[in-house]
């Protein structure tokens, strides 16, 4: 009798063993939820001259939630851009505020094939401290050379476009070497305009778009086009890219006519 019990004891656990054995494999072979993945948001990095600031977190605002993204902006002078993208880091599109940066990139091979195109043109002008009454509607060249200005703000003309263009214009104009000394150097147009704005400078060299922030300051005069070269913002995905569909999708979205009024509403014109 014992024995028959024991046997029936040895019987059932064997049984349970074979049962969670196979509840566990069951478990193991149960796919995945396919929502997960389709919900997961893709991330794109945005390499941008800080000048498109505004438009772009704008833009964010709506473009991410219709499309299941996550864009990563950052943001500032264009040659420090390049070079961050020359060292390795991960960026998908690249927006300049001029075109050299790009066509170093291009040179390089850095750029995706086929990828690159002219987004956004601008224009500079010259900006003035609250303080300079009586100057707006001259010259920009007769206002540099004013005994009341002793300051002027541009951006490093190595790593940021408007300062290149602003130092075109000064040469051109015949006012680089007489101003030489009163020059600030920044790292960036907002910078620029941050200066004018808080009194630090009396003048400085920014963007159209950018003029639309001022606080205190006042456009004073608009560098004539034809003294410095076009400002134009090309852009490009980089051949490295991780996610080469989700940046190619926003490139074109950026070149929208839903996009287009965005970027007018904050300054820039839409590249012939």
């Amino acid at each position: 009798m014992r024995s028959l019990r024991k046997a029936a004891a040895i019987m059932i656990l064997c049984f349970s063993i074979i049962f969670l054995a196979g509840c566990g494999q069951q478990k193991e072979e149960q796919p995945a939820d396919p929502s997960a993945k389709s919900d997961e948001k893709q991330t794109v990095n945005v390499f941008a001259a800080v000048s498109l600031t505004d438009a772009l977190e704008e833009i964010k605002t709506n473009y991410d939630q219709a499309n299941n993204t996550n864009l990563v902006f950052n943001l500032g002078g264009s040659g420090t851009l390049r070079q961050q993208i020359e060292e390795g880091a991960e960026c998908d599109l690249f927006i300049s505020a001029a075109k050299n940066h790009v066509d170093t990139l291009e040179k390089s091979g850095q750029l995706a094939e086929g990828t690159r195109t002219d987004l956004l043109t601008n224009s500079l002008v010259l900006i003035g401290k609250a303080e300079l009454q009586g100057q707006e509607g001259k010259e920009a060249k007769d206002i540099l050379t004013e005994g009341s200005v002793e300051s002027i703000a541009l951006g490093e003309p190595e790593t940021v476009p408007a300062g290149q263009y602003a130092e075109q214009s000064l040469e051109k104009l015949g006012v680089l070497e007489n101003v030489k000394s009163k020059i600030n150097y920044a790292k960036d147009v907002r910078q620029v305009l941050d200066y004018v704005d808080t009194g630090n400078s009396d003048v400085g060299a920014v963007y159209k778009s950018d003029s639309l922030k001022l606080k205190t300051g006042k456009v004073l005069a608009v560098f004539p086009e034809d003294t410095h070269d076009k400002i134009v913002y090309p852009m490009a995905l980089i051949k490295d890219s991780k996610n080469q569909e989700a940046a190619k999708k926003f490139a074109e979205y950026l070149k929208s006519e839903e996009a287009k009024t965005v970027f007018e509403k904050h300054g820039f014109n839409a590249a012939k």
